[in-house]
């Protein structure tokens, strides 16, 4: 049980090396006690959460998360947190039965934080924050020192405009705990939706002080300068960290990005390629600024057939409903 107790409080801390080490203590944990359902769910939730950090694939996880939950939930079938590691493992693959899972969590254990939590982002995600804050202020309740659930709330307050409180909850962070990455990168999201650049990008700098192994953390900060046009500073930012992990696909993709920008559409192309080619994740819509790349390659040789072609194998859901025209501002 301490073991246990100490990954989550690990797991709290969300950054990749915090999240591996809760792994490891869980996976001691019910090493000890093959029947210990809490560390078996809660295994299942530190590596869905490593995969939505960017830390592991979804192949990496997928079966390891599967029979981890499958045997919390053969072990307690009215296990509220169970039933919440399976809503966010259906949310990571894009199910829509995610949203009633985790109802039904949610009515087994109505007073659990990381249920309140989860669920507070998946309806973040569903484009429902009104929501998405009853819960998690109900989950702060609970909890007013756990720094994920106030970088849930950061995250909401941001989407509901209201970014100078959402500031100061990710300040609020930082007096809990300095070193947590939860209050720094995050905090770089209302400054750039407020075209604060320089104070974003500070943010995102110490970020990746916080966590280095986070490769997000830079790429959002090539990304900024890549906005900006500042596309050698890009460059240098992209050297820096490009040999820790050349195929992390937000590398890839800024890479394209960056080759295309700055003409060199050859090897912009060679690497969007490398990136859809082998269905990297999706990290920050890292596969459409890769087939984009693609597209401008296409337009510029002349050839709408490919483009079209491109879109329809990398992005077939734009095809799903005829596109909504605005005939006032189309031209």
């Amino acid at each position: 049980y301490e073991l246990y107790l100490q990954a989550v409080q690990l797991s709290d801390h969300a950054n990749w090396e915090s999240l591996e080490q809760a792994l490891e203590l869980c996976e001691r944990a019910v090493a000890l006690d093959p029947v210990f359902q809490e560390a078996i769910a809660k295994k299942a939730s530190i590596l869905i959460e490593l995969h939505t950090t960017g830390a592991r694939t979804l192949e990496a996880v997928r079966r390891p998360v599967e029979m981890a939950i499958d045997r919390a939930l053969k072990l307690n079938p009215n296990s509220g947190v169970a039933h919440a590691a399976r809503a966010a493992y259906l949310e990571i693959l894009h199910a829509p039965e995610a949203a009633d899972a985790f109802e039904k969590a949610l009515r087994l254990e109505p007073n659990t934080v990381h249920i309140l939590q989860e669920y507070a982002g998946n309806r973040l995600g569903a484009s429902d924050p009104e929501r998405a804050l009853e819960l998690i202020q109900h989950a702060r309740e609970l909890d007013p020192l756990s720094l994920s659930v106030l970088f849930g709330e950061g995250r909401i307050l941001d989407a509901l405009d209201e970014r100078g409180h959402a500031l100061e909850t990710f300040a609020r962070i930082r007096e809990i705990d300095p070193s947590s990455v939860l209050g720094k990168g995050p905090a770089a999201g209302p400054h750039l939706t407020q075209g604060q650049f320089a104070r974003a990008l500070y943010w995102l700098h110490e970020g990746w002080k916080a966590d280095p192994a986070d490769l997000d953390l830079p790429n959002w900060v090539v990304r900024v300068y890549m906005d900006l046009g500042y596309f050698g500073a890009a460059n240098s930012w992209l050297s820096e960290f490009v040999r820790i992990n050349p195929d992390y696909p937000f590398t890839l993709a800024n890479r394209a990005v960056l080759e295309a920008e700055t003409g060199e559409l050859e090897e912009a192309v060679r690497l969007a390629v490398q990136h859809l080619a082998v269905r990297h994740d999706n990290r920050w819509g890292s596969a459409s600024m890769a087939t984009d790349v693609l597209l401008i390659d296409a337009v510029r040789r002349e050839e709408p057939g490919t483009a079209l072609s491109l879109l329809r194998a990398y992005r077939p859901g734009i095809f799903d409903s005829p596109p909504a025209v605005n005939a006032e501002t189309v031209l």
